[in-house]
Formats: structure tokens, sequence, C-alpha cells
């Protein structure tokens, strides 16, 4: 299958990419406010327990409590940041209800981490949370592929009509 360049990428095939998103697609995306809470809890734990440990690191200089505090304060700051960012481009993508769909060609899979790139100007790089699904996937497939506008959440990913998320 003759593979497809960057130079076919027309803004009128993008537009042409761009759809509304169903009800099951909707349903998808408002299940992920499970996925956040699960997100919080384990940064958390993380959290405290590097600070903790930190805190040890710090007894001679600064004082336990005061590196401890210092840490956790430090590592909350910066995932309030991140989640902040990945919070908006979820409501945004509830709010808008578009996504993005077409058929990709796979050029390159990560050795390390699920990330697949593709030849798309618009989704250059999909990474399926399953294992099972990313072994499935090699350089040179064509995918079918639809992901959320703005957070790229992955809604659907298959190869030759065979859906690869979810145990599909």
């Amino acid at each position: 299958m003759p593979r497809r360049t960057q130079s076919r990428w027309t803004l009128a095939a993008i537009i042409n990419m761009l759809q509304n998103l169903t009800d099951t697609d909707l349903n998808k995306l408002k299940s992920t406010t499970n996925v956040f809470k699960i997100m919080h809890l384990l940064f958390f734990a993380f959290a405290i327990i590097i600070s903790l440990l930190s805190g040890i690191l710090g007894i001679r200089n600064f004082g336990y409590l005061e590196t401890a505090g210092v840490t956790f304060t430090f590592l909350v700051l910066f995932y309030s940041i991140y989640f902040a960012i990945r919070y908006a481009s979820y409501r945004q993508d509830l709010s808008q209800q578009q996504k993005f769909t077409a058929t990709v060609y796979v050029i390159k899979k990560s050795a390390k981490g699920n990330i697949i790139w593709t030849d798309s100007l618009i989704i250059k790089k999909i990474e399926p949370l399953s294992k099972r699904a990313f072994d499935q996937i090699e350089v040179g497939d064509l995918l079918k592929v639809e992901q959320t506008v703005k957070s790229k959440f992955l809604l659907k990913m298959e190869k030759q009509g065979k859906n690869l998320l979810n145990g599909g």
C-alpha cells in the first residue's frame, strides 16, 4: 500500500477530518473523570512519599519538616499546573464536542513506552494505554483513528476493521 506523504495534507483534508462527537464518544470522554480521581490519589501518595524521603535528606541542612514541606509544596504546585492544563482541554472537548477522524500510516514505534508516530499532520502521535493494542501495531500499518481535538483522548483505533481498544 502506498505511503501517504505530508504534502497531501491540505486544509480541506484537515477540515474533512473534523467531526462531531457521538453519544458513545461523549460517554467515553465523561468516564475519564474516574481516571482524574485515581490520578489525584496516586499523585498525593507519590508526593507524600517523596516529601518524607526528601525530608530525611535535608535533616542536617534545613531540618526535616522544612525540607519535606518545601518538597511537597513544589510537587503540588507543578501537579496543579499540569492538571489544570489537562482538565481545561478535557472541558473544551466536552463543550465543543468535536473529534478528528483519520486513516493514518504508522511511521515509527517507540522501543520504550507505548508511543506510535504517524504521517498525519493532525494526529502526529498516538499513545494507546493498552500494551496489547500497542503490540498489535507494526510500522507500515494503516490505522483508523478517532481522537478528541483538545485533550487528544483516543476514542477509537482500528486496524483492518478490528477494534484495538478495550480488548475489542
